[in-house]
């Protein structure tokens, strides 16, 4: 981004000079604000997707993993879901 300092080569700026400036700077920062944020949306969308989708095969592999420890002779499967399962 260049800075538009046309109005200042005759020396110090008037009030009314700088303040036009200062509210380009802060419009220019305000765009490139609203872009930044958009693809931060984009970013925690994609991570509530991967979350979801994570948490749905854990709790596959939970249930999985209970079913396995009921099948385990004697009480061995009692002392694996405690631990596991809680």
């Amino acid at each position: 981004m260049l800075i538009d300092d046309e109005d200042f080569s005759l020396g110090i700026p008037t009030l009314e000079q700088m303040l036009k400036q200062q509210a380009v700077l802060l419009d220019n920062e305000c765009h490139q604000l609203m872009s930044e944020l958009g693809h931060a949306r984009c970013s925690i969308a994609q991570l509530v997707l991967m979350n979801d989708e994570l948490s749905a095969e854990c709790a596959k592999l939970k249930a999985a993993f209970k079913e396995r420890c009921w099948q385990l002779p004697g009480q061995a499967h009692l002392r694996l879901d405690d631990a596991f399962c809680g």
